[in-house]
């Protein structure tokens, strides 16, 4: 069976059957020509059919039986050369065959046929790659050359171009390297690459993105890069390749143009490996090579000597360089910084330089000789190098003032001597008073000395080219040195905008420092974590609060991580509630537990001003998770909060967690949309509310306390102007708790809101046919005249052209603009305008409130007066209030003058009536007694008494006692012979009081003398009964004097606050035992969890 095509001449192209099931798993066949080929055995030749696919060469031989054989089959990048040193002649060179391919052709076109399909393939799939680099062309004479090349551009005029759009055309070119290295087309590469590479304009290939493929599946991926222009950079990091791919990404480089970074971090990379990638980038003159990483790889000296080499010869030098944790020795860096030198491109271009992480040592001048000259490095970072500090600055000092920003010399703690200082204060002031451009200075755990640390900042703070300074200097031990002097070297230094000293052993002198950077209010971010390692950091945490909560406070930052402090991280949190500064806070590493979660909560429910905290580490269990989310539902401010791994794992066996987790999530996600904007209003309404319902109880009881004294006043005042302004002030307070509402009640807010949505959709309208005319329908039309300039003829007919005119109506939204801008911008300008109105009539109710309550206590002082003038007509007083027992109103009781005996007159002319009746009653139904009553010399004073216990109340044992004053208030004073006195007299129902009295009780007499005795008893009992009523009547007519009766009050308070405060002492101490005993119980539940913890982790393991 034979079928028929056209190949790529538009030639007829007949294929036997035998010959389709030797090319069934080619692609499509371009040619077919009958050659003689010699096969090398006695150098003859035989008769093959030669086939070009698009990507291979097939030789086949057919035999009688009408089967075919493969002579011959290779992949089109294996050529390396094609020449015809005569007619009808063709060799082809392939690589890594040392002699060539002989062909006899039936005519002399053919070679230039087959020649010229060959190249036209490798162009087409191949667009970026240099033509003199696909395969070298050479013909004899040289007139069979020039048709060759004439036919060749005839071809490609022919051909169907490939789509350079997409990535510049990677993914044909993949698909050729695909079936170069025999793997399948992977659709999926594919679709990412015209996806989501070309949608978001990627121009640097991650391999991470491929990793699902096998190894040999990604080396037609990486090798494309070499024939493609489009990408510029190659990333791969924490991947360990194949030593396969480490030689693909080494043939990148051979003859790429394009790539400027090599990302290899992390990779297995090896010396064998970083050889051959040295050699490449050397060989290639046109390489565009800026930014080379090579951290986190295994290299010896011999790889970076080959690597010197590469760098010497790159034509533009480099941006970056990164060679962190490499096993860089000084020889190596030496050779590294030599081949910098040399280059001259290098002082102009390096920015970034990473040498971190490499055993560098003492010696160290040779390796950082690059640096000495004048260079243009911002960025360096030489941390962990075992350098010693001094020289590493006068190094840097020579040539690196000018451009340096950014300074990591992190753990670079080692000394020319034992006993010898790190690096001297000159030093350190001489290079940081020089630079010009330093904003990041890392100095941590360098074992820096307090001098050099005070000349640091003296350095910085006498430098007038510095502005913003990020300053670390943690873990230096600056607590061991003179830390005042730092402290006023710290408080000099005005260019400091971040500041971390934690981790220095400050906690004797954390006061102190918190207190100076109060003083400097450029320190905007500040980091104290580890200094809190004393037994109570009580002080030091409320020295802290103090510095956040200052009105002059300009902190946005704090972190206090990993300080350790537990419960006690409860002052910090419970502190930070006024903050109206600080934005940042990190608490993480405190293990403060569900308790700190709780007081985090309740942070997060009155503070609006934080909007990012960070809180892992703290042993937060299922409660604490429950409180965060609960107090997020109604805070509307916080933006970030990273979700803590550390403790979500460690409890997420426990119900609940997940969900509480998700809805701390779903809440900051709401704070980041509209929706906010009215949760943040309806919090903001209910807060005014609270406000106004506060004031208007406030106001209630001024009212009250007014009208009790309108009705107590003399019927000839009424007619007083005093009394008159007072009831136009009760009459106004009366309407003005109406007015809170009255502001900005909710009918005119939504008479707003559809106001604000009109005038928006107002604007929206004519913008709206404004911006469709201009931005969609003068590009609709553009679109259709490239289109009809492209095919005119199919475009020529008058129902094309109608339907394009449909398609662009059909694509018009009417209310596109209406729907973005009147629909979400309302929202928003609506909850502004609300909340801005809210704030306004809260502002102006509160202070006409202040105003009606200060009238209102004018009145009252204003009205006392005229109630005490003349109280002899005036109706009966009102029960007084209950008065509540308060300690803090014992000065101003003891303050107060009693009323001298005529002011006490008219009170007694309405009370003695009543005494006397009581007086009278209880002596009548006194029961008779044969026992001697002794009365104390002087009844207790009674000036200031109000609410005097009831009869019952007194005959207790706890308030018979004569020196206990019952409680004293503000109210008016009352006779001595008031009714609070009538205890004295016990009526037969009252138990008998016995405090203060002394009782002498008569012997039982016979029963036979009783009769006799009898009228001699009634004789006596009436004489006793005379002398106490004359008794009696002294005492009524006694004055008492306002001296002794002060005196006596002022003893019975200072019994009572003697007895408080022991009462308060005692209580103290037992809640310091509970404290203790709850203290220690936390601890066996934290060592207890910590076991099981270590319990679980082994398992796991296991």
């Amino acid at each position: 069976m034979t079928s028929e095509t056209q190949d790529i001449y538009g030639h007829t192209l007949k294929l036997a059957g035998p010959e389709q099931v030797a090319l069934s798993g080619a692609t499509q066949v371009c040619l077919r020509k009958e050659v003689q080929f010699y096969t090398g055995k006695k150098d003859q030749a035989e008769a093959r059919i030669l086939f070009l696919t698009t990507t291979r060469c097939y030789v086949l031989l057919t035999r009688q039986q009408g089967k075919t054989e493969t002579s011959l089959q290779f992949h089109f990048l294996r050529l390396s050369r094609i020449e015809s040193p005569a007619a009808k002649q063709l060799l082809l060179y392939l690589n890594g065959e040392s002699q060539p391919r002989k062909f006899n052709m039936s005519t002399d076109s053919d070679c230039m046929e087959v020649t010229a399909a060959i190249v036209s393939q490798l162009q087409n799939v191949l667009p970026a790659a240099p033509k003199e680099q696909l395969v070298a062309m050479q013909f004899e004479p040289s007139d069979r050359m020039k048709q060759t090349e004439k036919l060749l551009m005839e071809l490609q005029d022919v051909m169907q171009p490939t789509d350079i759009s997409n990535c510049g055309g990677f993914v044909t070119t993949y698909g050729f390297l695909a079936d170069f290295f025999s793997c399948p087309f992977r659709d999926e590469v594919s679709w990412d690459i015209n996806n989501i590479y070309v949608s978001h304009g990627f121009k640097q290939l991650r391999l991470s993105d491929f990793h699902h493929l096998e190894s040999k599946d990604l080396q037609p991926i990486i090798l494309a890069l070499r024939y493609n222009s489009y990408f510029d950079g190659f990333i791969e990091k924490n991947f360990k390749l194949a030593n396969d791919l480490f030689d693909t990404i080494s043939q990148v480089f051979i003859s790429n143009s394009s790539l400027r970074t090599l990302a290899l971090d992390n990779v297995g990379l090896k010396s064998e490996h970083i050889v051959k990638l040295s050699t490449n980038i050397s060989v290639n003159k046109k390489t565009a090579l800026t930014h080379l990483v090579l951290s986190n790889n295994h290299l010896d000296d011999k790889g970076f000597e080959f690597l010197a080499q590469a760098l010497e010869n790159l034509p533009h030098g480099l941006v970056e360089l990164s060679l962190a944790n490499c096993g860089l020795s000084s020889r190596a860096a030496a050779q590294l910084s030599s081949a910098m030198s040399k280059n001259s491109h290098f002082a102009s271009s390096l920015i970034k330089m990473d040498w971190s992480g490499n055993p560098l040592g003492p010696d160290s001048m040779a390796a950082l000789a690059f640096l000495q000259d004048s260079n243009s490095v911002a960025h360096l970072n030489l941390s962990h190098c075992q350098l010693l500090l001094e020289t590493v600055l006068e190094t840097l000092r020579r040539g690196c003032c000018q451009h340096l920003s950014h300074l990591d010399l992190t753990a670079n703690n080692r000394p020319v001597k034992k006993r010898e200082s790190i690096v001297s204060g000159k030093t350190v002031n001489e290079f940081f008073s020089k630079v010009i451009a330093m904003e990041t200075i890392v100095m941590s755990t360098c074992k820096l000395p307090v001098e050099a640390a005070i000349a640091l900042l003296k350095g910085i703070a006498s430098n007038p080219n510095l502005i913003k300074i990020t300053l670390d200097i943690s873990s230096n031990e600056l607590g061991s040195g003179d830390v005042r002097k730092l402290v006023d070297a710290l408080a000099n230094t005005s260019t400091l905008d971040s500041l971390d000293i934690s981790d220095n052993g400050l906690e004797a002198h954390l006061d102190l420092v918190l207190k100076t950077i109060l003083v400097n209010t450029s320190v905007k971010h500040l980091s104290i974590g580890k200094n809190f390692k004393a037994k109570n950091p009580t002080e030091m945490l409320n020295t802290l609060v103090n510095l956040v909560n200052n009105a002059s406070a300009k902190l946005e930052s704090l972190s206090i991580a990993d300080s350790k402090l537990r419960d006690y991280a409860v002052i910090l949190l419970d502190g930070l509630g006024p903050n109206r500064c600080v934005t940042e806070l990190d608490i993480s590493g405190n293990d403060m537990g569900d308790r700190g979660a709780r007081s985090l909560a309740k942070l997060l429910l009155i503070n609006n001003t934080l909007h990012t905290i960070n809180w892992d580490h703290n042993l937060t269990g299922l409660v604490g998770f429950e409180d965060v989310s609960n107090a997020l539902e109604h805070n509307c401010t916080m933006r970030s909060m990273p979700t803590p791994l550390s403790d979500t794992i460690r409890v997420a066996r426990e119900a609940g967690v997940e969900g509480a987790v998700q809805r701390i999530q779903q809440f900051l996600f709401r704070n980041h949309s509209p929706e906010r904007s009215m949760v943040e209003l309806a919090s903001r309404r209910n807060k005014y509310a609270h406000i106004a319902s506060s004031q208007q109880q406030e106001l209630d009881r001024s009212l009250v306390q007014l009208e009790d004294l309108l009705k107590m006043i003399p019927r000839d005042c009424l007619s007083d102007p005093i009394v008159q302004h007072a009831k136009n002030i009760k009459d106004e307070a009366y309407k003005m708790s109406q007015l809170t509402i009255g502001l900005y009640p909710p009918k005119l807010e939504a008479e707003q809101t559809n106001e604000i949505a009109a005038q928006l959709k107002t604007v929206a309208t004519p913008l709206q046919q404004k911006l469709f005319q201009e931005q969609v329908q003068e590009s609709s039309e553009r679109m259709v005249s490239l289109c009809d300039k492209t095919c005119p003829t199919i475009l020529s007919q008058t129902e094309a052209k109608d339907g394009l005119k449909k398609l662009i109506v059909t694509n018009k939204e009417d209310n596109f603009l209406e729907k973005e801008l009147v629909t979400a911008a309302s929202q928003l300008v609506t909850t502004s305008i609300s909340g801005m109105n809210l704030t306004a009539s809260s502002t102006i109710s509160g202070y006409v409130f202040e105003q009606v309550l200060s009238s209102l206590d004018q009145c009252v002082e204003k009205l006392v007066p005229l109630k005490l003038t003349d109280t002899t007509d005036a109706p009966p007083q009102p029960k007084p209030r209950p008065v509540s027992f308060k300690v803090e109103d014992k000065e101003k009781r003891r303050s107060k003058t009693p009323l001298s005996p005529k002011e006490k007159l008219p009170e007694l002319a309405v009370e003695a009536p009543i005494i006397n009746a009581t007086i009278t009653k209880n002596r009548a139904q006194r029961p008779q007694r044969t026992h001697r009553v002794t009365r104390p010399s002087k009844l207790p004073d009674t000036t200031d008494l109000v609410d005097a216990p009831s009869a019952s109340e007194m005959s207790s044992p706890t308030s018979s006692s004569p020196n206990k004053s019952p409680s004293i208030s503000k109210s008016l004073p009352t006779s001595p012979l008031s009714p609070v006195s009538q205890d004295r007299v016990k009526s037969p129902e009252e138990p008998a009081d016995t405090s203060g009295v002394q009782e002498t009780v008569a012997s039982p007499e016979p029963a036979a003398e009783k009769d006799d005795s009898k009228e001699k008893e009634q004789e006596d009992v009436g004489n006793q009964l005379l002398q106490e009523k004359e008794q009696e009547d002294k005492e009524v007519r006694q004055e008492d004097s306002p001296k002794q009766d002060e005196d006596e009050v002022q003893q019975s308070t200072e019994k009572e606050a003697v007895k408080e405060k022991d009462a308060d002492k005692k209580q103290q101490k037992e809640k310091e035992k509970e404290d203790k005993r709850l203290l220690k119980e936390k601890e066996k539940e934290e060592k207890r969890l910590l076991k099981e913890k270590e319990k679980e982790e082994k398992k796991l393991l296991k």
